[in-house]
């Protein structure tokens, strides 16, 4: 349970949508490398924004220009803590131990700082707006203009007996959706918020079975309803307005639990994965499963562990087919989980999430980004320069 843990807790904080695509070109192989960044150990996690990576690894924290996959700026650290970070038009703004910091993204200027006493690293910007926790189970909402407490809100969470730190409060990425704000709390509660005065307007607490599975892992949202997932491995569907149940889905293998982060949607579904790399689609209108599918699973010859030891894949939606890294390979499947293509990256990918690029996709590996960039792309690149 250390495991899943730890890989809840560094996928939700990669930033809820770093699996955003540009543009409507379907997403397919072959790919061409761009480039490769190694960092300074494990890579813990890294979020992108339109031009630039901020990573965090066990010994350093940085920025790296996206289009070429140089360093911008780079700061030591001490011991494998994660650092978490968001972006927003203007500033990079991380969680570091002790303290809330604004630096310029590409320059590493630091802006301001704000000190913190709780464990939970997890950020979320909105709207000129920071939410943190500067102290644990009390929701803090910062004007990232002058670093200015705007409100601050007791969300009612109970650390959890099983997991410190980072388990008191939010255990994943706030959800923004209109002029409400959902959170998830490490005591499987979901609260809706308004993010303007940081006043709780309901609160669904999930019902489970056992106390090690209440951590929420993340959200989502549509029109109909707000998902969220629990680590024993059931989502849920609420109504946005009320908070009421409509469904919940139930995983049935007593032994499969969900691993990463957000429910993802697709279509008229709703994505989750498992800790064994099976991907279950739920309906969104009944909560009924419509497929699920075992990702191939190929073990890392430099790694040795049990059979059981689970395996390293995230995923992401791009025009009508999702995206999953299954350690070594990229592959793709559509509405009816019928895999589409298949492509070796030759690198053992990590459980950070994808990110679907214009021309390509960005992923990366225990100690290393890697952009690769769709060869029919180049090649038109190439045939209109030639033709100048």
């Amino acid at each position: 349970m250390n495991r899943v843990l730890k890989s809840v807790v560094l996928v939700v904080i990669c930033q809820l949508a770093v699996v955003a695509a540009y543009g409507a070109t379907a997403i397919h192989p072959p790919f061409v490398k761009a480039w490769g960044f190694k960092t300074e150990g494990n890579l813990l996690h890294y979020v992108a924004s339109k031009d630039t990576i901020f990573y965090s690894a066990a010994y350093a924290y940085g920025a790296v220009d996206l289009a070429r996959g140089h360093s911008l700026w780079k700061n030591e650290k001490s011991g494998s803590y994660d650092l978490n970070a968001v972006f927003d038009s203007n500033n990079l703004y991380i969680d570091t131990e002790g303290k809330i910091v604004a630096r310029h993204p590409r320059t590493g200027k630091l802006l301001w700082s704000i000190p913190k006493s709780g464990d939970s690293a997890l950020l979320a910007v909105h709207d000129n707006t920071l939410y943190c926790e500067l102290e644990d189970g009390v929701l803090t909402a910062l004007d990232t203009r002058i670093c200015k407490v705007r409100w601050k809100s007791d969300i009612g969470a109970e650390p959890h007996p099983n997991y410190t730190p980072c388990t008191v409060g939010m255990s994943c990425n706030p959800l923004f959706r209109k002029d409400r704000m959902y959170v998830g709390t490490a005591d499987g509660k979901v609260l809706s918020i308004n993010p303007r005065t940081g006043n709780v307007l309901w609160r669904h607490k999930a019902k489970i079975d056992s106390r090690d599975d209440a951590l929420v892992h993340g959200l989502a949202a549509d029109a109909q309803h707000i998902y969220f997932t629990v680590c024993g491995g059931s989502i849920y569907a609420l109504d946005p307005h009320s908070g009421t149940l409509a469904w919940t889905f139930n995983i049935k293998n007593a032994n499969d639990c969900i691993e990463f982060g957000m429910p993802l949607l697709f279509k008229d579904m709703a994505l989750v994965g498992t800790y064994t790399g099976r991907v279950y689609a739920i309906g969104i209108s009944d909560g009924l499963q419509r497929w699920n599918i075992k990702l191939p699973h190929e073990k890392d010859p430099a790694i040795i562990s049990p059979e059981d030891e689970p395996m390293n894949y995230s995923l992401a939606v791009d025009s009508g087919q999702v995206i999953a890294g299954a350690e070594p390979h990229l592959l793709a499947f559509n509405t009816l989980g019928k895999q589409v293509w298949n492509w070796n990256t030759d690198n053992y990918l990590s459980y950070c999430p994808i990110t679907l690029l214009r021309d390509g996709i960005l992923v990366a590996s225990d100690d290393a980004l890697y952009r690769f960039r769709m060869a029919r792309l180049l090649q038109k690149e190439r045939g209109r320069a030639s033709s100048k």
